[in-house]
């Protein structure tokens, strides 16, 4: 008799099917969750927010006649959007620094508006 090994995945349609092989991200266990692929597997990056508004400020900075709604046009946002992204800049400037140069996307992750 062969022994091969199989492991359980979720599809496209939440349910389960049946694959070949090793577990998928080096996952040792009898038992493989979402949870446990969403551990093992790549972490996403989100984007940086205050990245994302020295945009919107070198936007608005660039306009003869700058306005939040030009601005917001320019970027298909709303008007609060962009004025609440432009208010991020105005932190400590040390806070900037140490937000626009993180590597890791765990802790990237962390920091949000």
């Amino acid at each position: 008799m062969i022994h091969f090994p199989i492991y359980l995945i979720y599809n496209s349609n939440r349910g389960l099917d049946i694959s070949e092989g090793e577990a998928p991200y080096k996952i040792s266990t009898d038992r493989i969750t979402k949870l446990l692929l969403k551990q093992a597997g790549p972490q996403k990056v989100k984007p940086n927010v205050i990245k994302i508004a020295l945009e919107y400020d070198k936007v608005y900075k660039s306009l003869p006649n700058p306005t939040l709604s030009k601005v917001a046009k320019y970027f298909a946002v709303n008007r609060v959007r962009v004025w609440q992204m432009l208010n991020l800049l105005k932190l400590d400037q040390r806070i900037i620094d140490y937000l626009t140069n993180i590597i890791d996307p765990k802790e990237n992750n962390f920091w949000t508006e």
